[in-house]
């Protein structure tokens, strides 16, 4: 992998233990590259959904809209926070899957603005937790 994420399990370990304990956050992937990003409470809901109707089969669990690397980092540090350093690398990994199945079976989906929400909110507590942190130091 092109992005430089020593020793963090998750992608989302990786965006908070930088954020809290350096301020920013270097990227070293091209930040348009798009991903289909769902958000936990998206993904909880189809749980339950899944669970309370019963559901078999396989269904790709998805935004179904590309987001940016960027849009999702910059969600959840702030713009200002990125040190970007891959636009000339190539877009790699990108993927959006067609959730059809799932929103027909479900009636789940999930919009941009939940996204953009849901980043906001990611964001704020982040920001606490960086605040917290620096006053321990």
């Amino acid at each position: 992998s092109s992005v430089a994420r020593h020793g963090y399990k998750t992608f989302i370990g990786w965006i908070s233990e930088n954020y809290i304990n350096d301020g920013k956050l270097t990227v070293n992937q091209n930040e348009q590259a798009n991903k289909d990003f769902i958000t936990k409470d998206f993904l909880h809901n189809v749980f339950v959904a899944v669970t309370n109707n019963n559901l078999r089969g396989i269904y790709n669990v998805s935004s179904g809209t590309g987001t940016t690397v960027q849009d999702v980092l910059a969600g959840y540090v702030g713009s200002e926070n990125l040190v970007l350093q891959g636009q000339n690398l190539p877009k790699t990994d990108q993927f959006i899957l067609d959730n059809t199945k799932l929103k027909q079976a479900t009636g789940l989906s999930l919009s941009k603005q939940e996204i953009d929400k849901y980043l906001a909110k990611c964001h704020q507590i982040l920001d606490l937790f960086r605040k917290n942190n620096e006053k321990q130091l």
